[in-house]
């Protein structure tokens, strides 16, 4: 099973506030703004090592460059987990 111990998901919290996110962490949860506005939350599911991004539809933003930034920092802190996005409408 894989530990989900507390340095991995600091460093997915410290990549993505180096990629000019604000972060906002609680333990498996995270709410993320950028150019301040919320614009998404993610979930990890460290039992079937799965990361859930949930697009806000608040979030006007650019998309794509968003969704890349958060893709990098969680192929880097959380190798081998999927990753699935959902947009809310």
């Amino acid at each position: 099973m894989w530990e989900a111990n507390l340095e991995k998901r600091l460093g997915l919290m410290y990549c993505l506030k180096e990629k000019d996110f604000y972060v906002r962490m609680h333990a498996y949860e995270y709410i993320l703004g950028y150019n301040g506005r919320l614009c998404t939350l993610l979930f990890i599911d460290s039992l079937k090592y799965e990361v859930t991004v949930l697009i806000l539809p608040s979030f006007k933003g650019d998309e794509n460059e968003v969704i890349s930034k958060i893709l990098d920092c969680i192929e880097k802190s959380l190798k081998g987990f999927s990753i699935e996005i959902k947009r809310l409408s």
